[in-house]
């Protein structure tokens, strides 16, 4: 094979950097390279052959080679260009060597054989230009880690105080604002999840000591029958805890602690001149002959007596009671407002369904069966505004 002479062109290079990312600033690789004096140009009229080739190519790579992370493409000057789609260098590469070999194909198929082997020879240029390239990968990959780490060094000091506040089982506000610092400074999805699962576990875990310390408070009311301590006891654990205030309902809870309070006092001197054992034979007696707000009316006066364990049992008795029977007649009102096809008679009925909830939360709201009735109102409610 003879060489008549040398040019310089720019060619594969540009091709590859311009397929991977078109918004790079292209920059020529000026190469010699021997060219044959007789190459023959490609024929437009088979430009459809080489299309149809590079097409069935792309075809069979797409299906044999999955897509993986796009490996970065070193920028050609100190200004890094905006990137419009993000570059995919797998797949773009192979699309610009199955266009290649295609074109290759069809100088080969159209008998300009020396033209065909002089450009497959351009690929010898990749490999210096691709072990160039690994080398950009890996410095970028090592600055990219000591950013991490450098990040990293920021977040250290609200990380180690979060953790220090749960092991000491510190205040959940205080951890919250720890937790909400944190993000606030955006860090890494890993440190995101790290700040928000710890704001749970402190929710939970100062939830239950909540519940935990109005127990106790209830429990050393009913055993010493000394309510006002106990409603001064209630309202500083609720200053303490006011992010639970809403979730435990700690106002209602108060509320009923000053009712009873209050009672001790107006009925303090009532005892020494009365039996409280005849007084609370006779509201069972008017219990169960359905007379409950006058057994209510001497349970509660019996609270501040010395048989005031005893009238409280009675009393939640009374309740869990009559909240079961609201409940159940709420059930059978509810039922017959479905089967209505008159919207009025409809609402008329889910309205007397919510009255005999509203009894129930209202008479004796500290029980467990009141908050069930508050739970099915809200659901009467709904349906009502529908």
């Amino acid at each position: 094979m003879k060489i008549a002479k040398y040019i310089f062109i720019p060619v594969f290079f540009s091709l590859i950097i311009s397929g991977c990312a078109s918004s790079v600033p292209k920059q020529e690789v000026e190469i010699a390279l021997p060219v044959e004096k007789n190459i023959a140009p490609v024929d437009s009229s088979k430009e459809s052959q080489i299309h149809d080739s590079v097409s069935t190519t792309q075809e069979v790579i797409s299906k044999e080679k999955p897509e993986i992370l796009a490996l970065p493409i070193p920028p050609q000057t100190d200004t890094v260009p905006t990137i419009q789609k993000t570059p995919n260098p797998f797949l773009d590469i192979q699309k610009i060597a199955a266009e290649s070999f295609a074109y290759a194909q069809t100088l080969y198929s159209e008998g300009n054989i020396d033209s065909a082997i002089h450009f497959l020879e351009t690929f010898s240029m990749l490999d210096p230009l691709w072990k160039s390239w690994m080398t950009h990968v890996n410095e970028d990959i090592e600055k990219f880690k000591n950013a991490i780490n450098q990040e990293a060094e920021k977040y250290k000091t609200l990380s180690i105080a979060i953790i220090n506040e749960m092991a000491t089982s510190g205040d959940y506000g205080t951890i919250c604002k720890l937790a909400d610092s944190l993000i606030a400074l955006a860090p890494n999805d890993s440190l995101k999840v790290f700040a928000e699962n710890k704001k749970q576990q402190a929710f939970q875990k100062t939830f239950s000591k909540v519940k935990d310390e109005m127990k106790k408070i209830e429990n050393q009311a009913k055993q010493s029958g000394d309510f006002q301590k106990a409603d001064s006891l209630a309202s500083r654990l609720q200053m303490r805890y006011r992010d639970f205030s809403d979730t435990l309902k700690l106002n209602e809870w108060i509320n009923s602690i000053k009712q009873i309070a209050d009672l001790q006092n107006n009925d303090k001197d009532y005892w020494v001149k009365n039996n409280p054992e005849e007084h609370l034979q006779k509201a069972k007696e008017l219990n169960a002959n359905g007379k409950i707000e006058q057994a209510l009316e001497i349970l509660n006066k019996l609270v501040s007596s010395p048989l005031r364990e005893k009238a409280l049992e009675e009393k939640n008795l009374i309740g869990k009671a009559f909240c079961k029977n609201a409940r159940q007649k709420t059930a059978s009102f509810y039922t017959k407002a479905l089967k209505q096809k008159n919207n009025d008679e409809k609402k008329k009925l889910i309205n007397q369904a919510i009255e005999n909830l509203s009894s129930c939360i209202e008479k004796f709201e500290s029980l467990e069966e009141a908050k069930q009735a508050e739970t099915d109102k809200k659901i009467l409610l709904e349906e009502l505004n529908k």
